[in-house]
C-alpha cells in the first residue's frame, strides 16, 4: 500500500502538468493566421484641386447660357416646348442624354412634375 502512493502522487502530477501544458500546445497547433479587426479609420475628405476642375469657358467668346432660368443650361442646348405625354424619361431617350442632365441642367425642382407647354432646354431636338 505504501508504493501506491508515489505511483498515484505521479499520476496527478502528471496529469497536472498534461493540464498545464495543453493551452500551450493547443494555441501552437493552428496554422491559421489570425484575422485582422477592423478598425473605424477617418476617411479623409477628398476635395478637388484647381488643376482637376474643368477649365471655364471665356464669356466675352461663349454666351453664358441659353436658358434665361437657369445659369447650368449649356449655351449649346436648344429650347423644346414639351407636348401633352411627354415625360422627362422619354425625352433623355430621344436626345441621348440622361435624366439627371435634364434636370440639372434646367434647373427643375422636381422631375416628376412636367406640364404641356413648359420649354425645356435639351442637348438636340428629339
Amino acid at each position: 500500500m505504501t508504493q501506491c502512493k508515489p505511483t498515484l502522487r505521479r499520476i496527478s502530477v502528471s496529469f497536472f502538468l498534461l493540464l498545464m501544458l495543453l493551452p500551450v500546445l493547443a494555441c501552437s497547433l493552428s496554422n491559421v493566421p489570425p484575422t485582422a479587426i477592423p478598425t473605424n479609420t477617418p476617411v479623409p475628405l477628398v476635395v478637388p484641386s484647381v488643376a482637376t476642375l474643368p477649365p471655364l469657358v471665356n464669356p466675352s467668346i461663349a454666351p453664358i447660357s441659353s436658358n434665361p432660368n437657369c445659369a447650368f443650361t449649356p449655351p449649346t442646348w436648344v429650347a423644346y416646348t414639351v407636348q401633352v405625354g411627354d415625360s422627362i424619361g422619354a425625352l433623355s431617350l430621344a436626345v441621348d442624354t440622361t435624366i439627371d442632365e435634364i434636370v440639372i441642367n434646367n434647373c427643375l425642382e422636381n422631375a416628376d412634375s412636367l406640364f404641356a407647354d413648359q420649354v425645356l432646354y435639351l442637348p438636340r431636338l428629339p
